[in-house]
């Protein structure tokens, strides 16, 4: 018990009732306004009773105590009062508190004055008003009021029973101390239970306010909607909200059996198990039903939870349904794009090896099983690698999103190719792959050739007409194998064959390709070894001057004596060397070779180098120039950079970083290959040349094409309005000598003129073009 009182007090602070203390003291407040009348009326009246009983012995002070009285329990009822109409609790329990005190203490003056002068018949009286007294706070809340009341009255009640009144009653006296014991212990546990009660319910309130607040934005906003049957199954209460998910009004569906949402012309899926389940009176959650209403397929998800009477009989449904179709879009579009290329539509590399391993599954059942029955095996599948000619140059020129653009039309021209026969998919990049049923390896080129023609087809895209093309790779299995890795190594040598061919074109993989590949990875290692043994050999070949036949610049050309191959074409060797990361260690070794060549030479002849993009992006490409120039003692003025379009087509800060370094240190650029890319004209606004190459297929046709010599002459007339010098490539014969001269352009450089040599045999020739055209 004492540890039961203990734990009462020490609850009885408001401020114990967690976040609710403000409000469970305001309603105390409250409730002590209403138990003020009590005193009131209880009060005022014992205070008569007494006067009227003891006024000839209560003396002056006994008068003026009970007079003080009702001025106390006015002032209360004032305060109540004042409650009433400010609602400040805080400050009505200050002033109630202050009152409570001065009227027990009053009470407690009042009771000893007439204890002191009672006689016998009195003292029942007296007894009386003390037991009513001390019951009085029992009903007093907060705690805090009651035991304002109570100290002083029971102090007062204590001491006139035990020490006024005479004779002392010991049994009265025990009595009263017992109840007054009781009276206390009763007034913290009364005052406890209400403090709890009041917490509570101030909690409840509080959570019945934050549901309802929920429950008004659920009907206002939510997408969800209640839904209840018969025991018949039938729609009762139709909802507003559930009618508008029906597109309907709510008498609509009234009385409506559930089933009749899926009529065989709106069913999609589900609702079938949502009526098994409600035939076996069994609950389900959040199962999805599709619908073919007539406002479109839609998805709802579907609660359900059969109803029972007090006598376990079925009463039907009650659920919650929403409407999901927004959430299955949103999946179906994710699983769309788990599969497929978010830009061109097609299937991804993901999906697309998964076709490919069931197509080879099916291809090797067919090859076990057809032996079997006398039957000759033939092609299953046919697997084609496509890659765009020329795609970077698209991309590098006119920027990604013109490339993207280019890659959604190819695309659209797969599926119209290949219609429901082929399966295709973008790889990623340019890369496309086509997974195409056959029973002829013939049918997979027509299909190919069919590809190539259609993709050749000019592209109108963002302002700008392309044609890049395609080049086509073909394995058929099972004859080529059935292994996946095994046709994707095969369709890739098959591609890169068409590559090394020219492009446009398409190629079976032939198992030849596969000593090919030997072969060029055989002649990897040997270019390894060669760069480690310097095994190359640097030749020259002039360029000249067409108006005075005198040699302006010569070029370094590297070459590759194999001790087993011989010579080899830089065309085979240099792509080898780029793609192994040897190119850059070449390319130093020329230009070393070649600067240090050319301080033997005269001093208005300047040196020309050719750089590729691997070696012109390496970043230690200026100290290679640095070095070469400083060992040689070659003036930066007499050496050109060749650089081709492609090298520049990547139009970032390093290049531009790069070609202003090289500037500074007064190193010439030419653009190489001049009028073969996409944006040559654009390069001789973007970067600053000191001069430029037409390329050799230009001087090839300047005899039996106008277009080329149209071209060549436009070349010229830039050439001479941008005061640069311009060469001519590939000069070959005497014909073509004369027109690249009638048609402006101030160098050339070819067979005709010089043949490259070593650099003693150029210094012997002089002058180069009498020399040579005289032979």
């Amino acid at each position: 018990m004492k540890a039961r009182l203990t734990e009462a007090l020490r609850l009885l602070r408001p401020e114990r009732v967690l976040e609710y203390s403000r409000e469970v003291t305001a309603e105390q407040a409250w409730l002590l306004s209403r138990t003020c009348f009590v005193y009131a009326v209880f009060g005022t009246t014992s205070v008569a009773l007494i006067t009227a009983d003891f006024w000839g012995q209560m003396g002056c002070v006994g008068i003026a105590a009970a007079a003080l009285m009702p001025i106390l329990y006015g002032l209360l009822l004032l305060q109540v009062r004042t409650l009433h109409r400010s609602d400040d609790t805080s400050q009505f329990l200050r002033s109630a508190l202050a009152l409570l005190i001065f009227v027990g203490l009053d009470w407690g003056l009042l009771i000893y004055l007439l204890g002191m002068n009672s006689n016998s018949a009195q003292r029942s009286l007296l007894a009386a008003v003390m037991v009513g007294l001390v019951s009085t706070p029992i009903i007093t809340v907060p705690f805090s009021a009651a035991l304002a009341f109570l100290i002083p009255c029971g102090v007062a009640s204590v001491v006139t029973l035990g020490f006024i009144l005479r004779p002392v009653d010991p049994y009265l006296f025990l009595c009263f101390t017992g109840y007054l014991s009781f009276v206390y212990v009763s007034t913290v546990l009364l005052n406890r239970s209400s403090l709890e009660r009041a917490a509570t319910r101030i909690r409840l309130q509080h959570q019945n306010e934050v549901i309802s607040l929920f429950l008004r934005d659920y009907q206002e906003n939510a997408t969800d909607w209640l839904w209840e049957t018969d025991r018949e199954l039938r729609f009762q209460n139709i909802s507003p909200r559930f009618a508008v998910a029906l597109k309907a009004v709510p008498t609509d569906f009234r009385e409506a059996p559930l089933g009749q949402l899926a009529a065989s012309d709106q069913r999609i899926s589900g609702l079938a198990s949502v009526l098994d389940m409600c035939e076996k009176r069994q609950a389900f959650r959040d199962v999805a039903v599709g619908f073919d209403l007539d406002h479109g397929p839609r998805w709802w998800s579907i609660t359900g939870q059969p109803v029972y009477d007090m006598n376990a009989r079925f009463q039907g449904y009650r659920g919650i349904g929403s409407d999901i179709t927004d959430v299955r879009r949103s999946e179906s579009k994710i699983q769309f794009l788990a599969t497929h290329d978010s830009l061109t539509g097609l299937s991804n590399r993901s999906r697309f090896i998964t076709e490919l391993e069931a197509f080879c599954l099916t291809a090797a059942s067919s090859h076990a099983e057809e032996p079997r029955r006398g039957r000759s095996v033939g092609p299953s599948f046919a697997l084609l690698l496509l890659d765009l000619d020329r795609f970077k140059d698209v991309n590098d020129t006119y920027g990604h999103p013109t490339g993207d653009a280019l890659l959604i039309a190819v695309a659209e021209r797969l599926r119209r190719v290949l219609r429901d026969d082929g399966f295709a998919a973008r790889l990623g990049g340019d890369e496309f792959a086509i997974l195409l049923p056959i029973s002829d390896p013939g049918e997979a080129s027509i299909v190919a050739n069919r590809i190539i023609e259609t993709l050749q087809e000019p592209y109108a895209l963002r302002d700008v007409t392309l044609r890049p093309g395609a080049s086509v790779g073909i394995t058929v299995a099972p004859a080529d194998g059935t292994d996946p890795a095994e046709l994707l190594r095969n369709v890739d040598l098959a591609l890169y064959a068409v590559k090394a061919e020219g492009r446009g074109a398409w190629r079976y993989y032939r198992p030849a390709m596969d000593t090919d590949q030997a072969d060029r990875a055989t002649l990897r290692m040997e270019l390894r070894s060669a760069v480690a043994a310097d095994d190359f050999h640097v030749e020259y070949q002039p360029i000249i001057d067409l108006a005075t036949t005198r040699i302006t610049a010569i070029e370094a050309l590297v070459r590759w004596n194999h001790p087993v191959r011989g010579w080899i074409s830089p065309s085979v060797f240099i792509p080898i060397a780029e793609e192994s990361g040897l190119i850059s260690d070449i390319g130093a070794m020329v230009l070393d070779r070649a600067c240090r060549a050319a301080t033997d030479w005269p001093g208005d002849v300047r040196l020309s180098v050719n750089v590729s993009a691997l070696q012109f992006r390496d970043p230690d490409f200026l100290s290679v120039i640095d070095r070469a120039l400083s060992a040689s003692g070659l003036a930066p003025g007499r050496l050109e950079v060749e650089l081709t379009e492609r090298v520049l087509l990547d139009e970032n800060d390093t290049s531009f970083q790069a070609i202003a370094s090289l500037h500074q240190r007064g190193v010439r650029i030419i653009l190489d290959d001049f009028g073969t890319g996409y944006a040559s004209l654009a390069m001789l606004t973007r970067f600053e040349f000191d001069g430029f190459k037409i390329d050799a297929s230009f001087t090839a046709a300047l005899e039996t094409d106008a277009k080329a010599r149209a071209i060549v002459r436009s070349i010229g007339r830039i050439a001479m309005d941008m005061a640069l010098p311009v060469t001519a490539e590939g000069i070959e014969t005497h014909a073509q000598l004369r027109l690249v001269t009638e048609l402006g352009i101030s160098r050339g450089q070819g067979f005709f003129i010089g043949r490259p040599r070593d650099a003693e045999g150029l210094l012997a020739a002089g002058n180069y073009l009498g020399a040579e055209a005289s032979s």
